[in-house]
């Protein structure tokens, strides 16, 4: 028996003859909740795989259950610009996208979603911290005074930029990489991406 079915039949005043299992409206309910039943389970399964804490696939799940994992997953990476690798199995890509989004600024975190975007070894990916000025050694401070119409010499020298070199080996494809990272908060940090 159908639970819809048998929620709506339950409604009718006990005396009713639907109650009655041979009765044409008591079976024509019953079948009609059989597809109720299914609809309310597929909205279920869709409210639980669209949210990324609770789109994990298991043994026992179905083929049904596991597709449609499968493209709520896709449609989630792709709002953080990252894409599921050939046989990346539903619980692989889900893991790498929440290494991006839980992190915590540092440089471990950062290597941590540069090797899960890229199935590299975090240990093979060197992260160089430095500050970029304006000035560098060597530059002549006439010259660069001299074309700059707008903003005055003491704003130029103070106007640090924090810039963050990324070296992965080469070989590994990085053009993405650049957009999945501009989805994790760096404030006012620039990443250059150097394959070695």
């Amino acid at each position: 028996m159908s639970e819809y079915g048998q929620r709506r039949i339950s409604k009718f005043p006990s005396q009713s003859p639907i109650h009655n299992p041979e009765n044409t409206m008591h079976q024509l309910l019953d079948a009609c909740g059989e597809y109720n039943d299914y609809l309310e389970d597929l909205l279920f399964k869709h409210e639980e795989k669209k949210d990324l804490r609770t789109n994990y696939s298991d043994e026992n799940e179905s083929e049904e259950d596991y597709i449609l994992g499968f493209h709520m997953l896709n449609l989630i990476g792709e709002c953080y610009k990252l894409f599921r690798y050939s046989n990346e199995s539903n619980n692989d890509f889900r893991g790498r996208i929440l290494s991006i989004i839980d992190n915590d600024g540092s440089i471990g975190s950062l290597k941590n979603i540069v090797s899960k975007i890229l199935l590299l070894d975090k240990n093979e990916i060197e992260i160089i911290e430095n500050e970029m000025s304006y000035f560098t050694f060597g530059d002549l401070l006439d010259s660069r005074i001299e074309s700059v119409n707008s903003k005055p010499l003491i704003s130029r020298i103070t106007n640090i930029e924090q810039q963050l070199i990324i070296n992965i080996p080469e070989g590994y494809d990085n053009s993405f990489l650049e957009n999945a990272l501009k989805n994790c908060v760096f404030a006012d940090v620039k990443i250059l991406i150097n394959p070695l």
